[in-house]
């Protein structure tokens, strides 16, 4: 004979023992068997805390996308949740805060930058979202003066071919002369200005970064 499925209710009841028990892998072996049995209602408070089981026992057995798409699950639900304003503007700095950790431990800097930029959008300004939001900033900016670093030493490397091509008896061929003159002068200027004017790349810079990744989002 075989065994019934359990219901809703015992589904809840069994997630929130093992989860209450610290018994994160079963949480998510019991849930993996009887998802099918389990329909989330976006509007109750109880369903609620079966996604909270959920997203923190995925990360807890390092399943960061799974625990990722309970906490978005978590945001989607909590728009429709009756709760004092306060109570659901710390349950949103608190899901954002768990996207932003799980994107950090998965190098995902961008998804990072952008999850932090997308709640001060949303929320206003928060310190800690703040202090993320311009150490992100200033990462990705000393990347990008490493990047351009290298670009200039690979920008002097042709220069000094280019020069020594003649004593060579070497020459540019004539159908890449113009285009390669044309292309190494914006270099050097690129490099220069970067020198020059560091304050007003990296304004510059940072502007595009949000543009790219936060007010087009």
């Amino acid at each position: 004979m075989s065994k019934t499925s359990p219901n809703k209710s015992e589904i809840y009841n069994e997630i929130e023992q093992l989860y209450f028990s610290d018994k994160f892998s079963e949480v998510v072996e019991f849930w993996e068997r009887n998802i099918s049995n389990y329909q989330i209602d976006y509007k109750n408070q109880a369903d609620n805390n079966v996604l909270e089981a959920l997203a923190t026992s995925y990360y807890e057995t390092g399943m960061y996308d799974r625990s990722l798409f309970y906490i978005d699950a978590q945001i989607v639900q909590l728009k429709t949740l009756k709760l004092p304003s306060h109570e659901k503007k710390n349950k949103y700095r608190y899901y954002y805060l768990n996207k932003v950790n799980i994107y950090f431990k998965q190098n995902k800097r961008f998804l990072e930058y952008k999850t932090i930029g997308a709640y001060i959008q949303d929320f206003g300004k928060d310190e800690t979202f703040q202090e993320l939001f311009k150490s992100l900033e200033e990462y990705f900016y000393r990347k990008y003066l490493l990047i351009n670093r290298y670009f200039g030493y690979v920008i002097l490397i042709i220069i000094a071919i280019a020069m020594l091509m003649p004593l060579l008896n070497l020459h540019i061929p004539n159908n890449i002369y113009k285009p390669y003159n044309i292309i190494s002068i914006i270099c050097v200027i690129w490099i220069v200005l970067n020198l020059l004017l560091p304050k007003i790349f990296k304004r510059y810079f940072l502007y595009v970064m949000r543009c790219l990744f936060i007010l087009h989002s």
